[in-house]
């Protein structure tokens, strides 16, 4: 329970987030997806 309750919003975050960060510099948005990714995966 713990454990969704930490995804959640970090899921939640990169969707909503994401596009925002690839705006304001590429490099930055990969490395934000790269994490995205890493989250999802865990």
């Amino acid at each position: 329970m713990l454990l969704e309750f930490i995804l959640t919003p970090s899921l939640f975050i990169c969707k909503t987030t994401f596009f925002r960060v690839q705006v304001k510099a590429l490099n930055s948005a990969y490395v934000y997806d790269v994490f995205c990714r890493y989250t999802i995966q865990f």
